[in-house]
């Protein structure tokens, strides 16, 4: 999986993110087993700087078994 660090960090200053652009950067780069590289990729005519993760694994959404009384109103 590739993205922007540019793009990846906007979305998390809209999101409260609080860690300044590059300890955020390198929080990246220190997860062990998920982090590749960081490199250029042609996109079209251009090559923009982006990070390269392991793909994650997609999880499948559950649902809780605990029975609830219904209440009539």
């Amino acid at each position: 999986t590739y993205f922007r660090m540019e793009d990846f960090y906007a979305f998390l200053k809209k999101n409260n993110w609080d860690m300044d652009k590059i300890k955020t950067g390198n929080l990246i780069k220190r997860l062990d087993g998920i982090f590749v590289e960081e490199t250029r990729l042609r996109v079209k005519s251009q090559q923009p700087r982006v990070i390269k993760i392991k793909t994650m694994k997609k999880l499948e959404a559950t649902v809780s078994k605990i029975a609830y009384e219904e209440d009539s109103f």
